[in-house]
């Protein structure tokens, strides 16, 4: 298995590899600094539908669950997942995995505790949420053009960590569906200037 294998075309990525030395390397890269069409062509896979089929099938069928959420199965939900595992998968995406390692994370701590056991710090300085709005690089190639196709995950993500925190703080349990609800008046509470936040 090799890297170019999984590409989204076959213009996404330069591999060194392809190259005698570094000086062919080096001269390639020149013409792609005096030569935008061809530039450009290394970044038209972002625009267009994914045409590697191997890359296709990797993410579709792929189990997004984390490892730390496979336990011994005992749920007809998740005998099915071990029977049929292309017919249904715990977390759809990334996202919601990395969301469940968290709320993990939340509970053990918070178990931790009640046994009275010591745990370690697990709190983030206020520097490390300073997060830039996306980017992209402009046609100079600085890194400065706000990027409106993650704009409103970036934004709605301040007000879901802080939902998250509200409902953490208040040991309240409750669905996605009232989750991402929280969220959005959060959000709508600071754009009204009512938000305590």
């Amino acid at each position: 298995m090799s890297l170019q294998e999984y590409l989204p075309s076959n213009k996404s990525a330069i591999f060194i590899d392809d190259f005698e030395d570094v000086e062919d390397l080096a001269e390639f890269i020149k013409l792609l600094d005096k030569n935008s069409k061809l530039y450009n062509e290394y970044l038209n896979f972002k625009d267009e539908p994914l045409t590697n089929q191997k890359l296709k099938s990797l993410l579709l069928e792929r189990d997004w669950e984390p490892d730390f959420c496979r336990r011994k199965p005992k749920s007809l939900f998740e005998r099915l997942k071990v029977t049929q595992p292309n017919a249904i998968r715990r977390h759809s995406n990334l996202f919601h995995g990395y969301e469940c390692f968290l709320c993990h994370a939340v509970h053990r701590i918070e178990k931790s505790r009640y046994r009275g056991n010591t745990v370690g710090d697990n709190i983030a300085e206020p520097d490390q949420y300073r997060c830039p709005s996306p980017r992209r690089f402009d046609e100079n190639g600085r890194y400065s053009v706000h990027d409106d196709r993650w704009s409103a995950e970036w934004s709605m993500g301040r007000y879901e960590a802080l939902a998250m925190k509200e409902l953490i703080s208040g040991q309240i349990t409750t669905s996605e569906r009232e989750f991402q609800k929280l969220a959005r008046t959060l959000q709508e509470d600071d754009k009204t200037g009512h938000g305590e936040y």
